[in-house]
């Protein structure tokens, strides 16, 4: 599971650095929502939103994972970054 996640966020940036596939994302929409899993239990979610035409684009990714262990946030993990 873990291996496809990598793979699919690489296939996106590479699709991202190519100028000639920057305007092939109009056809799947504005935003991407992934929802995480630890062990069969939902530990957050991965957005990415884009923005822009096809000379400046922006792409903010937003990553949230709180793993918790007997009810107790064990790890947390924020990002929040803003590509153009």
């Amino acid at each position: 599971m873990a291996m496809h996640r990598r793979l699919l966020l690489t296939g996106a940036v590479a699709c991202l650095a190519s100028p000639a596939r920057a305007s092939s994302f109009a056809a799947y929409g504005p935003t991407h929502t992934f929802v995480a899993y630890r062990s069969g239990q939902k530990i957050g979610t991965h957005a990415l939103a884009f923005a822009g035409d096809d000379q400046h684009r922006t792409v903010t990714t937003s990553i949230e994972f709180a793993v918790r262990v007997f009810g107790i946030v064990a790890y947390r993990y924020r990002h929040l970054c803003k590509e153009m």
